[in-house]
């Protein structure tokens, strides 16, 4: 289960390395996320209504021979399918809460060296609030 947890951990990476590649969100949902098969670059938009391997078609034949070219409906339909598997397994769950015990275990730990930084620079004192 851990190894399968590792293994989501580095997708989720992936993703969010793909949606901040230039600095903005793709236009299209699979641009980034989908990789050739061939030569292992990234998949985009090439037209209105197909994804095809990036460097194909920036760089042609000699870049890339794959020149295989998919429906943009049915790119999005496979990636959402394999994103919802990968998200709702029992190990992509567990996953989820571990990164949310994390990262409440770290807003607490914050919140406690800011109050003592804080009484610290102020001393303690009661504070009429009326």
């Amino acid at each position: 289960m851990k190894k399968r947890q590792g293994e989501i951990e580095c997708m989720s990476v992936t993703i969010r390395g793909a949606l901040r590649r230039n600095g903005r969100l793709p236009r299209y949902l699979p641009s980034g996320l989908l990789v050739c098969g061939q030569c292992g670059g990234t998949s985009r938009r090439v037209n209105t209504r197909e994804y095809g391997c990036a460097s194909h078609v920036d760089g042609g034949h000699a870049a890339c021979t794959n020149g295989i070219r998919v429906r943009g409906e049915l790119a999005e339909s496979k990636l959402l399918e394999e994103l919802q598997r990968e998200i709702l397994s029992p190990e992509g769950i567990a996953l989820l809460e571990s990164k949310v015990g994390e990262n409440m275990r770290g807003r607490r730990q914050l919140c406690c060296m800011v109050r003592g930084s804080l009484v610290e620079a102020v001393g303690p004192r009661s504070v009429n609030l009326q």
